[in-house]
């Protein structure tokens, strides 16, 4: 869910033991587990705050840990970042792969906002119309999609000679096509021939400012996704 409700004039720790007993702690257990959480998830320090008074950001840790103390092998999170400021959300990402990691998790990961999608997850799957489109790891999405021109490499010289290197680097195998934009360089390749392409700048005795590789993202893999999706109805 969006939010996580709890009983607001209970502290956090009440909270969660609360939780455990239901799923058959005993009262002891419960404590101690209940504190063990709320030291993983970075509340151990309010212990005595009633949840009322929680800020969006606690309430967030608070229902991780809810659902945390439940043992789960899967867990659903559901736009987990919805309201929080960006300081809020960055902390609460590395929390989710951290918890995910020592407890041996699987997390499904729901959102809207697929750069943060993009820092944790191992798998991304595509929705378009409620249709599962695609499913795999980012790379292998992006080498599919953009099959013709997996990478694109841009390169920034530094001279003032009017020296045309775009023979030179189309030679360069895997260099698909090359574009002249004044001092910028781009490249279309088939693979990843950024050595190759500093090498060959450098031996035609031109300074070389920047290189830069673009790797397509998430945002670009759904883009291409959505676009077809909506054509094919």
């Amino acid at each position: 869910p969006d939010d996580v409700g709890f009983y607001d004039d209970r502290t956090g720790v009440e909270n969660l033991i609360y939780t455990a007993e239901l799923n058959g702690f005993s009262r002891v257990s419960a404590r101690e587990k209940a504190e063990e959480l709320l030291i993983k998830v970075g509340l151990e320090v309010d212990t005595k705050k009633k949840t009322g008074k929680y800020s969006r950001g606690m309430r967030q840790r608070l229902g991780l840990a809810d659902v945390l103390i439940k043992q789960p092998e899967v867990i659903i999170l559901d736009e987990p970042t919805s309201g929080l400021d960006p300081a809020g959300v960055h902390e609460f990402m590395n929390l989710i792969v951290q918890l995910s990691r020592e407890q041996g998790l699987t997390v499904l990961f729901s959102s809207h906002h697929l750069h943060q999608v993009q820092q944790v997850c191992d798998r991304v799957g595509i929705f378009v119309g409620g249709h599962l489109l695609a499913e795999g790891d980012i790379p292998s999405l992006s080498q599919k999609l953009f099959a013709g021109e997996p990478f694109v490499i841009e390169a920034h010289v530094d001279s003032d000679q009017e020296i045309d290197l775009s023979s030179c680097l189309q030679n360069i195998n895997g260099v698909l096509n090359v574009t002249k934009q004044n001092r910028l360089y781009r490249m279309g390749c088939s693979k990843d021939v950024t050595p190759d392409i500093a090498r060959s700048i450098v031996q035609s005795g031109v300074g070389l400012t920047g290189l830069y590789k673009k790797e397509y993202g998430l945002d670009d893999i759904y883009n291409r996704y959505f676009e077809g999706g909506k054509k094919n109805g």
